[in-house]
Formats: structure tokens, C-alpha cells, sequence
């Protein structure tokens, strides 16, 4: 440090700590005459003295004698901040005037000065001593105790330990050739570093951010060292200086665009930016790293506000046309149950009850639809007519929630629909399928046309239409008609009609008939009647007789435990949908609670806005 009050050799700061010329670019306070003029005046007499009894023993400016008097320099320093160390340590906290060493009344200026003066010669940045960072916070107290403010703080916190401040202004900047203009390798790096200080002014600790700093003035160290210049020289003090001064005007910013009329913090945002333009200026460091003035930040966030506005508007008016779409499909969901109604005339009751639920749920939908709908027409409408930002966001995401109700009723409706039309679909099939299948009740028995009834199936609402032997023989021809009876034969485990025996066989009509003279005539016809080679036929013998019986009977067994499980199913599938609907119900009235709750407080909020 130099100053007008004394005057140490430049290497006095590298016998302190090896001091660099870093990139914290503030100038180097410097004491007034005006400042306890009787001990800076003794100072100086007993510097010069050590001086000239250094510099008496040899005219010849050997290397010795210049080593001399450089180590009496260094040695005599060292002596004067263990005495100002000591002397502050001994002053109370609150004698903030007794610790710069300063009358209470001085005016600012020899306020400044003693800080300078002071807080250079003990920067515990560049001194070694037990006790310096508890007499330079002391020392910082004191400063602002006494009025000073941060630019003037600050200016001697980020001191580079060489640069020189002008003792007669505080004010004044100091050389701008201290430092030199960086190559074009470290301008480059600057540029790298641009984004990461922004985002380093939001939280000054990031970790994250910190890191890349650190490793960028690593590229500059590195070059630095590889071509002999000072390694700290052009780093870039992101954590140290940047991302608090940052920080500290986005809060003043913050506090700005809640009261844009406020003069203090206008002038807080004004010294900020006075010290940050000094420190880019002294250290050659790129000039948007500057912040906004007051004036700029409110301009310029009031386009943004505006900006923002029209583009939530426009957010919320998609929001709006997309849930007229959704409210318009649902519509068409309900048009479609609608017309299949038309087609339940012939179908089960169960089918038709089910329809017509699904038709009673597409309605509710089809509501839901239409409130969600006008609810986002009103949002779209009050965010247009939005003057600030959180307004246009309130009301941009009340359009979207409404769209996202329009669009989960109309989901509902159609999968009601869907269902509704599956299930109209089945029934059809099924009453298609039973009207076309044949079923093979197998006969022995003529036909009034000597024809074998070998099928039945009902035709209309009182027919029935019969299929013989013959009739089948000429669709499909005889063969095939033949293997077709012989497989259906042996599927309902009965034997084919051409090894079969006649009825009489099997069936006894004389055990039902009641009258006794016809009972005994049929009796006796059937005694008369061949059995072993009527018609080339075979008779059906006990045993083959009592297998068929029990082949059906196990099948009769099997259908109606197919049956039974069949209907368990449709029963567990009944209940599940029961249950569906019943949850689609009480979604149905949360979502009708919370539209009218958005209703009423759109209402109310209009009410009070005319």
C-alpha cells in the first residue's frame, strides 16, 4: 500500500502474503493530513529517518544497501500494524470514531480517508496476523457506524492490495493503466462467463455455478503462467464481487417494481451501478456485466409485463376454443346414443337398460362440457382484459383447468358411448346367431312326405322351419350331408339316424295314454311292429342305449355348469360396472361442485369489478 502519509516499497505486500494483482480492480484508499495529523506526521519523521540512516553508510546505490533499506522498510510497516492492530483491539466496540482514529464530528471525507487508510494497511487479504480479521471487522463496523455507505465499503472490501486511491478525493478513479487491456483468449473466456454470473447473481453459493467460474479462470491462470504474466491477473471475481453486487440489485430491483415511485431505492440501484461500472472500467472486464438503471428496469419491465399478458391472453383464448371443441364432440356422442335407441325394439331388457344409462351419463357429460366450456370463455375474457401479470396467470390457468374439464367429460361421454354400442352391437349378433344356427333335435320319425326330420329352427315369430335328410343332402350333397349328421350325432352323443331304431324302441306311448282302449290298441300295435329288421335297421341294443343316455346326461351336466359360470361372470361384470359408475358419479358432482365454485367466484369477481 502507498499513501501520502507514508511511503513502503511495492514489495512490502509480498513479504505480507505474496500479493497479486487480482482481479478485484478498486483503488487503494490513501490517508489525509487531516487525520490525526500528529501521529501520521511522526510517522513520517521516523520513516525518513530510518531512511536516511539506511541510505548514510554507502553512496554507491549497491544491491546491499537497496536490500537494506527495503528490509528496514518491510520490518518498520510491520511494526506500524502491529501497533494500529493493538490499538483498535484495545477500543470498545462502540467508539467507532476512537477506532478510525478520527474526532466524532470529522466531516465524511476524513471519514473515507481513515477507512482507507486503515482498512488497506490491514486487509486480512494481505496481512498475516493473529488478530487483523477482528480488527479490520471492527474497523468495517466502524465505517458504517459512522455513515459511510457500500460503495465506499465495498471499494476497500475488494481492494486489489497495489492499486492507489488519490488522497486529496476519495472519489477520484485511479489509473486506468494499472491494469492491462486482456488478450483476446481471456475476452473469450469472458464470454463463456456472461451467462454464469447472471445466474450466479440469483444465488451467489451455487455450487454448481461456482464450479464452472472457477474452472474458467483456471483457462486464464494456466495461459497466464505459461507466459509469465501474474497468474491471478484478469480472473474473474464471480463469488467474491459480481454475484453478491448482483444479487444485491435484483433485490433492490424486486423492491423497485413493487414501489416504482421509491427514490431510496432508486438511489441504492444508482451506487450499485456506480460501483460495478468502476470496477468493470478499472479491470477491463466486458461492459454489459453492468445492470440496469432504475429507468431501464421499469421500461423494460413494463414491455415485458405487457408482453407477458398478451401472450397468456393468447394462451388462454386456445385455452377457450379448445373447450367449445371438446363441449361440440360431446355433443355429438349424445346425437349417436340418441340414435341408436332405435335400434333396442327386439333386444333383452338388460341391453336396453344399460343403454339407457349410458344415454342419462353422456347427458351429464354433455353438462359438464357446456359449464367448462363457458367457464373458459369467461377466463379467455378476463385475461384480455388483464393490467398485470399474476392477473393474466390467474386467469390463464382457470381457462386451462376448464378446458381440462371440458376434455375429461367428453372422454367420459364417448367411452359411455362406446359401451352403450358394443353392447347394442352384441345383443344384435346374438339374436342374429340364434336365428341362424340350426340345432339338431335328431328324430327317428317320418315326415308326413316319408321324409327323416333330422333338424328344426324357428322362423319368424311362429314358424319353424324343418330340415330333413333330403334338403340337407341337396346343399351339401350326400356325402357331406351324411358325415355333417354323423359328427352332430356324435356330438350330442345319440346315434345317427341310419343306425338307429325306430321310435317304438325307445318310447312306450301306451305308459301316458289315459284312455284303456286305445292304451291296449297301442300296446298291441307296438308288440306286432318288426324290431330286428324293419326297414334293414338295426335295433339299438340296451347297453348303447344306457352309454347315450349317460354321454347326455353328462353333457346336460357340463352346459348347465357352463351356464352357471357364465352367468357368475355377467353377474361380477354387472357389479363392476355398477361400480364404475358409481365412482363416474361422484367424480361427476366434484367436478359440478368445483365448476360452480369457479362460477361463483368468476360472478363475484365481476360483480366487484362493475
Amino acid at each position: 500500500m502507498a499513501t501520502n502519509s507514508q511511503a513502503p516499497p511495492k514489495n512490502t505486500t509480498d513479504v505480507n502474503a505474496k500479493v497479486s494483482q487480482n482481479s478485484f480492480g478498486l483503488a487503494t484508499p490513501e490517508a489525509t493530513p487531516a487525520v490525526e495529523d500528529g501521529r501520521i506526521a511522526a510517522d513520517k519523521e521516523r520513516m525518513a529517518a530510518a531512511m536516511r540512516q539506511l541510505l548514510e553508510p554507502s553512496s554507491s546505490s549497491s544491491a546491499e544497501t537497496r536490500e537494506q533499506v527495503t528490509d528496514a522498510a518491510d520490518n518498520n510497516a510491520n511494526d506500524e500494524i502491529d501497533v494500529e492492530i493493538k490499538r483498535i483491539m484495545h477500543c470498545f466496540d462502540s467508539s467507532y470514531a476512537e477506532i478510525l482514529g478520527v474526532n466524532p464530528n470529522s466531516p465524511e471525507k476524513e471519514v473515507v480517508a481513515a477507512w482507507r487508510h486503515l482498512g488497506c494497511m490491514l486487509h486480512p487479504k494481505f496481512v498475516k496476523h493473529p488478530n487483523v480479521e477482528a480488527a479490520f471487522k471492527k474497523l468495517r463496523t466502524a465505517a458504517r457506524k459512522m455513515g459511510l455507505d457500500d460503495l465506499d465499503i465495498d471499494e476497500v472490501m475488494y481492494w486489489d492490495g497495489e492499486e492507489q486511491f488519490d488522497a486529496s478525493e476519495p472519489d477520484t478513479a485511479m489509473d486506468e493503466d494499472a491494469i492491462p487491456i486482456p488478450p483476446q483468449r481471456v475476452t473469450n473466456v469472458y464470454g463463456e462467463a456472461t451467462p454464469l454470473l447472471y445466474r450466479l447473481g440469483q444465488d451467489p453459493s451455487d455450487p454448481v455455478l461456482l464450479g464452472q467460474l472457477y474452472r474458467l479462470n483456471a483457462k486464464i491462470t494456466t495461459a497466464n503462467r505459461a507466459e509469465n504474466i501474474e497468474e491471478n491477473q484478469w480472473t474473474i471475481p464471480g463469488a467474491a464481487f459480481f454475484g453478491p453486487h448482483y444479487n444485491e440489485a435484483g433485490q433492490r430491483y424486486e423492491m423497485l417494481r413493487n414501489d416504482p415511485a421509491n427514490e431510496k431505492v432508486k438511489s441504492e440501484i444508482m451506487k450499485e451501478k456506480t460501483l460495478i461500472d468502476s470496477f468493470i472500467e478499472r479491470n477491463h472486464f466486458p461492459k454489459q456485466w453492468t445492470i440496469l438503471t432504475p429507468d431501464e428496469y421499469l421500461k423494460r419491465d413494463s414491455d415485458a409485463t405487457r408482453s407477458g399478458i398478451k401472450d397468456k391472453a393468447q394462451a388462454a383464448a386456445k385455452a377457450s376454443a379448445a373447450a367449445v371443441d371438446a363441449h361440440a364432440l360431446a355433443k355429438t356422442y349424445l346425437q349417436s346414443i340418441t340414435e341408436t335407441k332405435d335400434k333396442l325394439e327386439g333386444l333383452d331388457d338388460a341391453t336396453v337398460a344399460r343403454v339407457e344409462e349410458a344415454e342419462q351419463a353422456i347427458i351429464a357429460e354433455v353438462a359438464n362440457a357446456l359449464a367448462a366450456r363457458e367457464m373458459a370463455k369467461a377466463s379467455a375474457e378476463k385475461a384480455s382484459l388483464a393490467s398485470t401479470i399474476q392477473e393474466a396467470t390467474e386467469a390463464l390457468e382457470a381457462a386451462e383447468a376448464a378446458y381440462t374439464t371440458a376434455a375429461e367429460a367428453t372422454k367420459a361421454a364417448n367411452l359411455a358411448m362406446d359401451e352403450a354400442l358394443s353392447l347394442v352391437d352384441a345383443a344384435e349378433s346374438a339374436a342374429n346367431s340364434s336365428q341362424n344356427s340350426i340345432e339338431y333335435p335328431w328324430t327317428t320319425t317320418l315326415a308326413a312326405d316319408g321324409s327323416l326330420i333330422v333338424g328344426v329352427r324357428k322362423h319368424g315369430a311362429t314358424g319353424t322351419q324343418i330340415l330333413t335328410t333330403t334338403s340337407l343332402s341337396k346343399v351339401l350333397g350326400r356325402s357331406s350331408a351324411a358325415a355333417e349328421i354323423r359328427r352332430v350325432c356324435e356330438r350330442d352323443g345319440i346315434q345317427p339316424p341310419s343306425e338307429a331304431g325306430w321310435v317304438s324302441h325307445y318310447y312306450d306311448p301306451s305308459k301316458v295314454e289315459k284312455d284303456p282302449v286305445r292304451r291296449r290298441a297301442l300296446r298291441d300295435s307296438q308288440a306286432i311292429t318288426p324290431s330286428d329288421d324293419h326297414l334293414g335297421r338295426q335295433r339299438q341294443s340296451p347297453g348303447a342305449s344306457s352309454k347315450a343316455e349317460s354321454r347326455m346326461v353328462q353333457q346336460l351336466q357340463d352346459k348347465v355348469e357352463n351356464l352357471e359360470n357364465e352367468m357368475k361372470d355377467r353377474v361380477e361384470n354387472l357389479e363392476n360396472q355398477m361400480k364404475d359408475m358409481k365412482d363416474m358419479t361422484i367424480k361427476m358432482d366434484q367436478n359440478m361442485a368445483t365448476l360452480m365454485g369457479m362460477f361463483k367466484e368468476f360472478m363475484r369477481t365481476s360483480a366487484t369489478t362493475s
